[in-house]
C-alpha cells in the first residue's frame, strides 16, 4: 500500500505547481491566460459596443460571471454565464465559464461538454485548451485513486490511455500555437514517456531545460528519465540543479537517493532517505530501501530496525529482506 506524501496525486513540485508560475506540471502566468484574459476581452467588448446609458445584457453577465468566479460564488456564476448562453449560444467565453463554475461544484461531465463547446467555437484559444487538459487530468488522477479487481484493471489501463491521447491532441495545438510554451512542451515530454517515446520525450525535456533552466519540476522529471536510462550520475546532477530552487523538497531527495544509491554512493543516499523519512515516518517503501542500503554499509542493526518499521507499514517486500539479511 502506497501511503506519505510522495504518493499524493499532485506532488509538490507536479506539473501544476509548473503552470501557476511557482517556479517548479504549469508554467508563467503568460503561457495560460485565464481569468485575466476573459476579463480583459469583455472590457475590450463592453467599450467596443457600448451606447450612452446602455451597457450590453450579455457582456454584463459574463463580467458578473468571472467576477463571482473569483469570488468563489460558483453556483451564482454558474446562473450569470447560463444567461449569457441563451441570449448568444455562439459565444465561446460563456461556455468557458460556465465550465470552470461546473468544474468548482464538482460536475467534470458537464464541465467538459463546455469546454468542448468553446473549443469548437475557438479552435485556438490555449485556455480553453488547458481546461479541457485539467479535466483530463483530474478524471485520471480519480482512476488512480479506485481499488479496481483484476478483471477491471485493463480497462482502467484503457481509459487512461485515452485521456492520454486526448491530452497530446490539446498539448500539440497549444505548442503549434505557441512553441515557446515550456509548460506545454513539458506536460507532453511526461506523456510521450509514460507511453514509450522515450527519445522523443527525452528531447522536449531538453528544450524545457533550455527554455526554464531553474525550473525545479523540469530538472526532477528529466532527472528521472535519465535514470530509467541508466544514465545515473547524470540524473544526480538534475536532481542536485532541481535541490537548489526546491531544497526542501521530499519527492527530489527520495528520487535523488535511488540514483545515488546505483552510482554507489551510498552514504549520500541514506542522508537523503533519513530526510525523507523526517517528513514523512509512514512512507514504507523509503524505509525498505534505507534498511537494505544500511546493511550495505554495514549498519546492520539500523537496517533491521528499518525493514521492521516498513513490515509495520505493509510492504511485503521488506518481510523477505528481512528474512535474508536480519536472521
Amino acid at each position: 500500500m502506497q501511503t506519505g506524501i510522495r504518493h499524493s496525486v499532485h506532488r509538490d513540485i507536479s506539473a501544476q505547481g509548473l503552470r501557476a508560475g511557482q517556479g517548479v506540471f504549469r508554467g508563467a502566468p503568460s503561457c495560460l491566460p485565464g481569468r485575466g484574459a476573459l476579463r480583459c476581452f469583455l472590457v475590450v467588448a463592453v467599450l467596443a459596443t457600448l451606447l450612452p446609458g446602455c451597457l450590453p445584457v450579455k457582456e454584463t453577465l459574463l463580467m458578473e460571471g468571472t467576477d463571482l468566479l473569483d469570488q468563489g460564488s460558483y453556483t451564482e456564476a454558474f446562473d450569470r454565464f447560463n444567461k449569457a448562453i441563451r441570449l448568444d449560444p455562439a459565444t465561446s467565453q460563456a461556455y468557458y465559464g460556465r465550465g470552470d463554475a461546473l468544474k468548482a461544484l464538482g460536475w467534470l461531465e458537464a464541465a467538459e461538454h463546455d469546454y468542448d463547446r468553446a473549443i469548437s467555437l475557438e479552435p485556438e484559444n490555449t485556455a480553453y485548451r488547458w481546461a479541457r487538459i485539467e479535466i483530463f487530468q483530474l478524471r485520471s488522477a480519480y482512476l488512480d485513486t479506485v481499488d479496481l479487481n483484476a478483471i477491471e484493471k485493463p480497462v482502467q489501463r484503457s481509459l487512461r490511455g485515452v485521456l492520454r491521447v486526448l491530452m497530446r491532441q490539446d498539448l500539440d495545438v497549444i505548442v503549434r500555437k505557441d512553441p515557446e510554451d515550456v509548460s506545454a512542451r513539458f506536460e507532453r515530454a511526461l506523456l510521450m514517456d509514460i507511453d514509450g517515446e522515450r527519445e522523443e520525450a527525452m528531447g522536449q525535456m531538453d528544450v524545457c531545460v533550455l527554455e526554464r533552466p531553474f525550473g525545479s519540476a523540469i530538472r526532477n522529471e528529466r532527472g528521472r528519465m535519465l535514470h530509467k536510462r541508466g544514465e545515473y550520475l547524470e540524473a544526480v546532477e538534475d536532481y542536485d540543479a532541481a535541490l537548489k530552487w526546491c531544497e526542501d523538497s521530499a519527492v527530489i531527495r527520495y528520487d535523488r537517493a535511488l540514483s545515488l544509491k546505483m552510482c554507489g554512493r551510498i552514504g549520500e543516499a541514506v542522508e537523503d532517505l533519513q530526510y525523507v523519512l523526517r517528513a514523512d515516518s509512514l512512507d514504507g517503501e523509503a524505509w525498505q530501501i534505507l534498511g537494505e542500503m544500511l546493511h550495505q554499509i554495514g549498519r546492520n542493526a539500523e537496517g533491521c530496525t528499518s525493514l521492521k518499521r516498513s513490515i509495520a507499514l505493509g510492504i511485503p517486500e521488506a518481510g523477505d529482506l528481512f528474512e535474508k539479511l536480519c536472521r
